[in-house]
């Protein structure tokens, strides 16, 4: 993102694409650092997104982490989520993040296996919590980029297509 201030400062036509295809896998980590200056308490903040489409004309589906800030703490600290859309399934993982320090850097871990069937949330290096997978029996968590018709890992947007179609704010 550009380094200006102000409503212009968000852009819906920046991005990072990496060369390489990201593979299957049954089991995975995902790390990332943010530091959050507030929250839009009516809306989620996608952290990252991994998306496949299979063939040309199907739905993208996408794993994703999201934070959302909690009305019943009063904004004060947020809840993680985690989300599985893929194969016709939906899966959705929450942990709620207690204390959560406004305006510092802070790091989010989320790790997932379809062999154990587990999945772990971890802030600043501190496990939150473990979850049990149901129905999800050594399935593959992530599917082949080199497999799908299309594959993108995009951070910090929701995404509504492939590339682009973002949502400024």
């Amino acid at each position: 993102q550009s380094k200006q201030n102000g409503a212009e400062a968000a852009s819906t036509n920046e991005w990072i694409e990496l060369s390489n295809k990201m593979p299957s896998t049954k089991e995975f980590t995902v790390c990332n650092w943010i530091k959050p200056e507030y929250f839009n308490t009516d809306i989620a903040v996608t952290l990252w997104s991994y998306c496949t489409i299979q063939e040309v004309d199907d739905p993208m589906e996408c794993l994703q982490m999201l934070l959302q800030a909690e009305a019943k703490y009063a904004n004060r600290d947020v809840t993680i989520y985690g989300e599985i859309k893929m194969k016709n399934k939906y899966t959705k993982f929450t942990m709620d993040v207690r204390p959560f320090d406004h305006r510092s850097w802070g790091n989010f871990c989320w790790s997932v296996s379809s062999v154990s069937k587990q999945s772990k949330f971890y802030y600043n290096g501190k496990l939150l919590g473990i979850d049990t997978i149901k129905g999800m029996e050594n399935d593959t968590i992530l599917s082949s980029a080199s497999k799908m018709s299309d594959a993108a890992f995009i951070f910090g947007q929701e995404p509504d297509l492939m590339r682009g179609g973002y949502n400024k704010y």
